[in-house]
């Protein structure tokens, strides 16, 4: 809640007919960056993305990762990342065409003892997502 009261700009849902059918929660971050920049950064970090599955394939991922970065792009944020199951390879492929790289991974990052990769973006200030 405290991550919503302070941006609710990156929270985003999706609807379709006067159903939610997707959302995305971000969050602002100081760190360093994951784009192998030695440098502090002002980091947007995609929290959790997910579409109801019937609504899946219809552009509704993409459309809220756009207005997403977008609007992490208004908070002045440098770059923005995500973490994404390594066998999730819609998501993979999706991100990727979205600009989004792979970075890193991270070892037994789920619950469940999978590993994620980190995928990062950077942000050009000014531009379009």
């Amino acid at each position: 809640m405290d991550t919503f009261n302070s941006q609710p700009e990156s929270f985003i849902v999706a609807e379709s007919q006067g159903s939610v059918v997707g959302y995305i929660m971000c969050r602002i971050e100081h760190g360093f960056s994951d784009l192998k920049k030695l440098r502090f950064a002002k980091k947007s970090h995609i929290i959790s993305l997910a579409v109801m599955p019937d609504a899946r394939r219809l552009g509704v991922a993409s459309g809220l990762v756009k207005e997403a970065l977008a609007a992490l792009q208004h908070l002045n944020a440098d770059e923005c990342y995500l973490e994404v199951r390594i066998t999730n390879d819609a998501a993979i492929s999706l991100y990727e065409k979205l600009g989004f790289a792979i970075a890193r991974t991270v070892k037994r990052y789920y619950y469940d003892g999978s590993d994620a990769y980190v995928m990062a973006k950077e942000l050009s200030q000014g531009s379009t997502v």
